[in-house]
């Protein structure tokens, strides 16, 4: 057990880490670790950095292995954000959380809630202000939904993947030296 077993009690919430890593839209990427173990670590943004249909028509439906949302994540935005040490670091491919992922690394409504990046506030996005909803990865009630949270931290089992007002928080695995950190 790493150095926060040692010291939280269980009744204690666990601490809440950040690295930077990245530069999107000329800000520097801030990313909470949701867990870390043997070398590696999930890490997802801690704001939502841009706002963007899941797919840009229906007929794509809401897998997420063909969705417009995953080439996009691996694609543009990866060239952009990483430099060549800190893609080296990337284990795997840039993703969206599942519902199960986001229940379990954000437990409560609150820690699901989050701001918005200056260059994301320049884009409609659907919420309260300030508090945007964001895309899950998670199929949504029909082929034409994909799961989201809102604003108040809540998932909605389905919100139509062509709407271009959903807010995007990557996730992804890296390389970690750090600390034990999970659940």
């Amino acid at each position: 057990m790493g150095i926060f077993g040692k010291f939280r009690k269980k009744s204690e919430p666990k601490p809440t880490i950040y690295i930077t890593m990245g530069k999107w839209a000329g800000e520097p990427v801030e990313w909470q670790v949701l867990c870390a173990r043997n070398g590696r670590a999930m890490v997802l943004t801690k704001m939502v950095i841009a706002a963007m249909p899941f797919n840009k028509e229906t007929f794509n439906g809401n897998k997420w292995e063909t969705s417009d949302l995953r080439w996009w994540l691996n694609n543009p935005f990866r060239n952009a954000v990483f430099s060549e040490d800190e893609t080296i670091k990337i284990q795997g491919e840039l993703f969206c959380l599942s519902i199960e992922e986001a229940e379990k690394f954000l437990p409560s409504e609150e820690q699901r809630i989050c701001c918005p990046t200056k260059f994301a506030r320049t884009k409609d996005l659907a919420g309260d202000e300030g508090c945007p909803f964001w895309w899950l990865r998670s199929p949504g009630d029909n082929e034409n939904e994909a799961a989201v949270i809102d604003s108040e931290g809540s998932v909605l089992d389905g919100w139509g993947v062509k709407s271009p007002l959903i807010g995007v928080r990557p996730a992804m695995w890296i390389d970690w030296d750090g600390e034990d950190y999970i659940l």
